[in-house]
């Protein structure tokens, strides 16, 4: 299995919907960032020589270029580190160093912050910004299909935020992620119905009880969102 699976499924189904919008300019369809997604996981595991389990930071600010970055770590079989925007450059060492990130992906508001880390801070090798020439260049090449991850591989290392001492990394696996995300439909009790009685057959003979499984931090949303939108246009 592999998270990044929902939105290759829905880009085939629903190709020409809108997929990602900065206010209302639409940036990308479906398709488009399906097909970005698979050329930027070819560029990190080739120009990068990224494997399956590696870390890669993603430092940004509100941008489109998130949400192709996040699903190319998925899609690669890599392991996504969120650091938060709004950190201090020791804060954001700390993760980079403690996480094992050997690439971090920043946009122009963070490159500063996270630039002079390179080749200093633990097993940091490339800092890269979105919408640079370089990162054209990683979306220049040959798309790579899916990697199939085990259920239980982590998908995501969300660090605390150190309130009571060191930013401490919790992890998610893909199996979380898409009990995380099959749970964000808890809300709405048709789509979610939907989607059990596709799973199980027929309806009559499986009455359907909810528990909604959520993640102990506050960025919950930001990753369910994100993948409830791609399983959601499935079963409209």
């Amino acid at each position: 299995m592999n998270v990044a699976a929902l939105l290759q499924k829905t880009a085939r189904s629903f190709g020409t919907s809108p997929a990602v919008s900065h206010g209302a300019q639409l940036c990308l369809t479906y398709a488009a960032l399906a097909d970005r997604v698979q050329r930027l996981a070819a560029g990190f595991t080739g120009r990068f020589g990224l494997v399956q389990g590696d870390r890669v930071g993603i430092a940004m600010t509100n941008c489109p270029a998130f949400t192709e970055v996040l699903y190319a770590i998925w899609h690669a079989g890599l392991v996504a580190v969120p650091i938060n925007a709004k950190l201090h450059q020791r804060e954001v060492s700390y993760i980079i160093e403690n996480s094992g990130a050997r690439l971090c992906m920043v946009n122009r508001g963070l490159e500063a912050t996270v630039g002079p880390l390179c080749n200093v801070t633990g097993l940091l090798e490339d800092v890269i910004t979105a919408d640079s020439p370089e990162y054209d260049q990683l979306i220049r090449v040959d798309p790579v299909p899916l990697v199939d991850v085990d259920p239980a591989d982590p998908a995501w290392l969300f660090y605390t935020s150190g309130t009571t001492g060191r930013p401490k990394g919790a992890v998610l696996s893909h199996r979380n992620l898409l009990v995380m995300t099959l749970s964000y439909f808890a809300d709405n009790t048709r789509g979610w119905v939907t989607i059990i009685h596709k799973m199980i057959g027929n309806k009559d003979d499986f009455p359907i009880r909810l528990i909604c499984f959520q993640a102990l931090n506050h960025r919950f949303n930001e990753v369910t969102d994100t993948l409830a939108t791609s399983i959601g246009q499935n079963h409209d």
